[in-house]
């Protein structure tokens, strides 16, 4: 795990746990209307954080199964060429890139639909 990755691994524990905190605080009957809508805000700031991070992480790794499933093919191709022993492996390779393609399509579809 590179260090971008730790700090926004980090960073969404923070919010997470900051979300935690707020929502227990939200809880007290006791509160009075400024600190309910303080804490109110607070939360959908830091759920609106969350979201983003999330969102990054999501295209970050759209962005690393389009490359490779991408390269896959590629060796499936070179493999096919090489050796006609290995061009059923290359084939099995092939679909399984092929099948990720697919799936990165709906989760692409959905993000933007705001479904995930």
């Amino acid at each position: 795990m590179g260090q971008m990755d730790i700090e926004k691994e980090e960073a969404l524990q923070q919010v997470q746990d900051s979300i935690e905190i707020v929502e227990n605080a939200r809880a007290d009957q006791s509160l009075n209307p400024v600190e309910s809508n303080a804490l109110e805000i607070a939360s959908l700031k830091l759920r609106n954080l969350e979201r983003s991070i999330i969102a990054i992480v999501q295209l970050e790794l759209v962005a690393s199964l389009t490359a490779d499933t991408q390269a896959l093919k590629e060796l499936t191709v070179q493999i096919k060429q090489a050796s006609d022993k290995l061009s059923g492996v290359a084939s099995v390779i092939e679909k399984a890139a092929t099948v990720v393609e697919s799936f990165i399509k709906v989760v692409t579809a959905a993000a933007s639909s705001g479904w995930i």
